[in-house]
């Protein structure tokens, strides 16, 4: 099989204040991705979250990142400000 050109891979990590979030529970890794050189994302992880009585983690399989209430698990609503998350994206352009 022939070789086949996959791109560069590009490694970045982008912070975004979130002060509304945009849909009830997460908001979408699009917010993240639009401001990176990365166009075919393989990886994103969550590496800071300032605010800290919320947890963020990645939902690749959904492209979202998900917030929940570190005090009882619960969903922030939408336009909740959540505060700065950064996240360490893995593509290609």
């Amino acid at each position: 099989m022939p070789s086949e050109n996959l791109g560069v891979r590009k490694v970045e990590e982008v912070t975004k204040d979130i002060t509304s979030l945009t849909n009830a529970d997460n908001e979408p890794l699009s917010t993240w991705v639009g401001d990176s050189d990365i166009d075919v994302v393989d990886n994103a992880t969550v590496v800071g979250h300032d605010d800290k009585t919320y947890l963020a983690k990645v939902d690749d399989q959904n492209e979202q990142v998900l917030v929940v209430s570190v005090a009882d698990g619960s969903d922030p609503t939408a336009t909740t400000d959540v505060g700065s998350i950064t996240l360490r994206i893995e593509g290609r352009r």
